[in-house]
Formats: C-alpha cells, structure tokens, sequence
C-alpha cells in the first residue's frame, strides 16, 4: 500500500512539474536583413541620458564576489571603473570631449557605455564593424532576438543582439583595439523592467571580459543633470 501511495505522488509530482514548463516562444518571422535590423533601431530612438551606477556580482560560500564595475557617464566626459575585489588597486578608465593626461577621447568609450547614455545607435553599430552577412534569430528569456554580425551560438566575434518587439539592446560584443587578436568585451544586458530611479539601466550584466564570465546586479544608480547631447562615436 505504501509503494502505490509513493508511485502516485511521484506521478502526480511529474504531471505537476510538466505542467509548470513554459511552453516554447514561437517565432513566427525569418532572419532580418541588415536594413531591417537597422529600421528596428531607428523605430525606437535613444534619448541622451547622464547616470552615476554600481554594478557587483554576487558571492556566495563557495565563491566570493570578485568583480564590480562603477560607472559615472555624462555627455562630457565617461569615467569607469572595475575593482576586482580581491586585490587592493583597481583600473580606471576615463574618456572625455577634451583631452587630458590618461583621458581617452569620449568617442573611444565602449559601445555598451555609449549605448546606454543614449549616443547614435546608427553610428556606434558601424563602430562595431559587424560582418553584415551573418545574422540570426535567438531566444533568451522567452524574447526572440534579432542577431548581427554573428549565428546565433556564436560569441566569438562583435556582434549585437536586440529585442525583436522593443528594440532594446540585449547583447554587445566589441573589440577593444584595432586588430583582429584585440581582446573582446561581451556585455549582455538583462532585458525586465527596472523600476528604479534609471529605468533605462539594466538590472544585470553578464560580462564576459578576456577569460571571465559573471554576472553583474545593478545594486545603486541615480540620474544625473544631463548638460547635452550624448556623444557620438565618431567624437575624437
């Protein structure tokens, strides 16, 4: 009697957990065309927008935190910084409209940084130099994707990806230097609505920089005055 009792939980408890299983995103459309994918940025225009953020990544007992990014970006000038929580020094890189000792000029920023302060998405996609031929569809929290530059499995080589329905940014894949052995630096923003002072922001980064993979929580932000247009990337 016992042994039937447990074989009935154990397949109601299955039928339970197979109901509970999201049903697969249909998509319905086929693979844009570079001109398409760029009328999808255009739809949904950014506006220029200054912020201070801290992103971390989160520890646990097996694992402590290790990285955390702070970032503090207006029209003039874009300072960032990654502290790697286990060493004492921390890298710092600043971009600026007027050059200074250690200062970039702002149009050298990273393109995840310019996207997110709302500079010309036209021109900071050209910036990425992206193999127009290669493009996909994917699926990443039940959201279908639009791919440039890649296949869809395929991370490797700058890209970006966007939100079929919204336009958003999900996924951005540069390269940090002028040569095809530059690093790359993969920035994948969370897509869910971010109800806190900067809506825009994401909630989470999951960065990929050289050899590392982790995920970032936005864990303070505030909007700041915005003095100007946001850079472009072709801004010395």
């Amino acid at each position: 009697m016992i042994l039937v009792l447990l074989t009935l939980a154990t397949l109601m408890a299955a039928q339970t957990a197979a109901k509970e299983e999201p049903e697969p995103v249909p998509i319905v459309d086929g693979v844009p065309s570079q001109v398409e994918f760029m009328q999808r940025l255009e739809a949904s225009p950014a506006s220029p927008r200054s912020f201070k953020a801290t992103w971390e990544e989160r520890g646990s007992e097996r694992r402590p935190a290790r990285l955390a990014w702070r970032v503090r970006a207006e029209a003039d000038e874009i300072t960032w910084e990654r502290f790697n929580m286990g060493a004492p020094s921390h890298e710092t890189e600043r971009f600026a409209r007027t050059r200074a000792p250690g200062t970039q000029g702002i149009g050298r920023a990273p393109v995840w940084l310019l996207w997110l302060i709302g500079a010309d998405r036209r021109r900071l996609v050209e910036r990425l130099e992206l193999d127009g031929e290669s493009r996909a569809l994917d699926v990443v929290d039940r959201r279908v994707l639009w791919v440039l530059g890649s296949t869809a499995g395929q991370y490797d080589r700058p890209q970006i990806r966007l939100d079929r329905e919204t336009g958003r940014a999900q996924r951005v894949v540069e390269r940090r230097g002028a040569t095809e052995s530059s690093q790359l630096l993969d920035v994948g923003f969370s897509l869910e609505p971010n109800e806190g002072p900067t809506p825009w922001l994401p909630k989470r980064l999951q960065v990929r920089d050289g050899e590392r993979s982790v995920q970032l929580h936005l864990v303070s932000s505030e909007r700041l005055e915005s003095p100007g247009p946001a850079p472009t990337s072709a801004t010395p």
